[in-house]
């Protein structure tokens, strides 16, 4: 079902055009995968159940500053916003807690009813544990309120347990914001681990839109187009997950000492090596390590580009010049894409919105026309 309202407005003489549209639509038997059970042969078929409802509005915007019978200027802008929310799907949950609770859910873009598509949960990096290595999670009150649960049956647990303080916790201000992961207790330390899972962010932009110029002078025309995207996450480049070789089953990410074998970012020369070091680098993991392949902070980075798009130059040859050569227009244009992108992305290109996707090349062409 679709509803749509818009409004088009001009002002003096059309040299200021304004139009705004207003949509509410909502999809029904959306394509997703339902689970079935494996002695059909395989986990899971694509089936239609998914409702998803999309309102938005975009807004278009164009002035014509200039125009006379030599020279022409103008300037349009856009820009749109969309928001879609989960109503029902066959793999939806009624929050991330519920997520967590019923399967070993290692964050990721989780369908959460109510909320958007594209919503990624995780865990918020806090830097490396210098004693250990592994890196530190922040707790969220939830997290905090299990972390003291778990500490009741402090007496019961062994001595590499006992890690915080050197002894028992004993009020709920004294729970650190953050905790390391600690290797032999990987399974109990989800706990409350697992609660501190939380929203981090959209992979769907939250604007998006652009701005056009065009300039005209005699037969000189010259045009840029500009276009943006703000508002979202992109998830960053990870050689554990980018490397090639096996990757591990539990964790979904490769061995360190596999990705070893390969090039690695500069960033790994500072990585934990012993005790007391303090990098923002955890140690290289294996696929025993229990958090290798929990989202994080770290896996995402803001995905806020804009970018030069489109730039066009051309001149068409008077009507007297090209009469002589018998023919009845000619026009030399030059256009050139993807010339800049500014953003602080720091993957191969952020417009693609993937870690490892191919970058969008620059592309130059030179174009004569002719006319007989």
């Amino acid at each position: 079902m679709d509803r749509n309202v818009g409004v088009d407005l001009s002002f003096f003489k059309g040299r200021i055009n304004f139009t705004a549209d207003y949509y509410n639509n909502r999809t029904d038997d959306v394509l997703e995968y339902l689970t079935v059970p494996l002695s059909t042969g395989r986990r899971n078929v694509k089936s239609n159940g998914g409702v998803v409802t999309n309102k938005g509005l975009e807004l278009f915007l164009n002035i014509r500053w200039i125009q006379t019978s030599d020279i022409t200027f103008s300037t349009s802008a856009n820009v749109a916003r969309n928001k879609n929310i989960i109503k029902r799907s066959l793999y939806t949950y009624n929050s991330y807690e519920e997520a967590i609770s019923r399967s070993n859910n290692r964050g990721g873009v989780v369908n959460v009813t109510g909320k958007e598509t594209g919503s990624v949960y995780g865990w918020k990096s806090a830097g490396v544990d210098p004693n250990s290595g592994n890196p530190m999670f922040q707790l969220t009150e939830d997290g905090k309120r299990a972390f003291a649960k778990f500490l009741d049956g402090w007496e019961d647990l062994y001595a590499k347990g006992q890690f915080i303080n050197g002894g028992v916790v004993t009020s709920f201000d004294q729970i650190p914001d953050a905790l390391p992961f600690i290797k032999d207790l990987n399974r109990m330390q989800t706990d409350y681990f697992n609660p501190s899972m939380q929203y981090l962010g959209r992979t769907n932009p939250l604007f998006v839109g652009g701005f056009n110029t065009f300039f005209k002078y005699k037969n000189l025309e010259f045009t840029t187009q500009w276009t943006f995207k703000t508002g979202h996450i992109i998830e960053s480049f990870s050689d554990l997950k980018n490397a090639p070789g096996k990757k591990s089953y539990k964790s979904g990410v490769t061995n360190d000492i596999i990705v070893s074998g390969t090039n690695r970012e500069r960033k790994y020369l500072e990585f934990w090596q012993g005790a007391g070091d303090r990098t923002n680098i955890s140690r290289f993991v294996t696929t025993e390590d229990y958090w290798s392949g929990m989202v994080t902070s770290d896996d995402y980075e803001k995905g806020d580009y804009l970018r030069l798009s489109n730039l066009s130059l051309s001149y068409r040859l008077p009507s007297s010049l090209v009469k002589q050569m018998r023919l009845t227009n000619m026009t030399l244009s030059f256009n050139a894409r993807n010339l800049l992108t500014f953003t602080k992305y720091k993957g191969l290109d952020v417009g693609s919105g993937g870690a490892f996707t191919y970058p969008v090349s620059r592309e130059f062409n030179l174009k004569l026309s002719v006319g007989f």
